[in-house]
């Protein structure tokens, strides 16, 4: 029930305020994309909600309504819009500020609350200045630079980041993963559970193997043959983020084997082979300024322009650098 791989330090500091009953009025749960932080803000809004009495006990009227998002005083905020604006928030604050249905506590989980405009932010203010007692707000965010310092310093921080590749490894095949699986999924994951989880989409691994063999060719076939590529991407834009990731990561390793000559610290080292070859092929120049075509591509996509064109100018310039 919303098992979270490694962050030990975070699980004790929570756990010691639960076992000292002690919990803070508010939690600021931050960290990089796919640390299982809104896992383990529905963990602690389980445990504080629990009725059991081992917490949480995922049994319970009150843990069962959490796992399937029906509790009446459990209140989630999260969007996939790129803001959580004033008008969520001051929703929120009216929920904040009403009794609990259901027993005398209420949690209030707001996801990527580093969404919350400014002016969202500072309306949550004031209710973290004076918190109901009966209400806990945790909140997570990806980058805490953009959470109003006045915010920080009423919250509770617990610091999410990469874990162990081995710890990722015996999570998933505790899951019933293949072993083999498990190995390389986590050994791709760059400590971050949910990217570990990606690799073991039949999907992902067709887009990855397609987009290496694209990557590994774009730098040896002449203009003619390379530009056929374009199509690949085109065809697959609504994945281009991952395509881009997939590529960058190909030529960051075979940098990294070229100045530390070793397989340990590299994402594919299922093409380690590959990697070591290329590696003598190309310079380190060669391989940077390739580095940046891609990065260029990436942001010029990103402010609408014209994509076929973008593109095709990344194909050439790695072809002819």
């Amino acid at each position: 029930m919303f098992e979270v791989v490694g962050q030990e330090n975070a699980k004790k500091v929570f756990e010691n305020a639960c076992k000292n009953e002690r919990l803070a009025h508010a939690y600021l749960l931050y960290g990089p994309k796919g640390t299982q932080k809104s896992i383990y803000a529905m963990y602690m809004a389980s445990k504080i909600m629990c009725k059991g009495d081992e917490k949480p006990c995922g049994q319970c009227e009150a843990c069962r309504k959490i796992i399937s998002n029906s509790h009446p005083d459990v209140r989630v905020v999260s969007t996939e819009k790129n803001s959580i604006g004033i008008d969520v928030i001051r929703k929120l604050l009216e929920e904040i500020n009403t009794k609990p249905y259901e027993g005398d506590k209420k949690v209030i989980v707001i996801i990527d609350a580093d969404k919350i405009t400014v002016q969202g932010q500072n309306s949550i203010l004031k209710t973290l200045e004076e918190p109901p007692a009966d209400t806990t707000i945790i909140m997570t965010a990806e980058n805490i630079n953009l959470i109003l310092n006045t915010i920080k310093s009423r919250c509770q921080t617990l610091k999410f980041q990469p874990v162990k590749v081995s710890q990722i490894e015996d999570y998933l095949v505790n899951k019933g993963i293949d072993k083999e699986k498990s190995a390389f999924a986590a050994a791709q994951s760059g400590g971050i559970v949910e990217e570990a989880e990606k690799f073991l989409d039949d999907d992902y691994i067709k887009l990855r193997k397609e987009v290496l063999n694209i990557a590994s060719k774009c730098t040896k076939k002449d203009t003619f043959e390379v530009i056929k590529y374009v199509d690949f991407f085109v065809d697959n834009q609504d994945k281009s983020d991952v395509i881009f990731a997939i590529m960058k990561s190909y030529f960051r390793d075979i940098i990294v084997v070229k100045l530390t000559n070793t397989s340990q610290p590299i994402i594919n080292y299922d093409c380690y082979d590959i990697l070591v070859e290329e590696s003598g092929r190309l310079s380190y120049n060669k391989l940077s300024t390739i580095m940046d075509a891609i990065n260029i591509a990436e942001e010029r996509i990103k402010q609408y322009a014209n994509f076929r064109l973008a593109v095709e100018v990344m194909i050439l310039d790695i072809q002819e650098l």
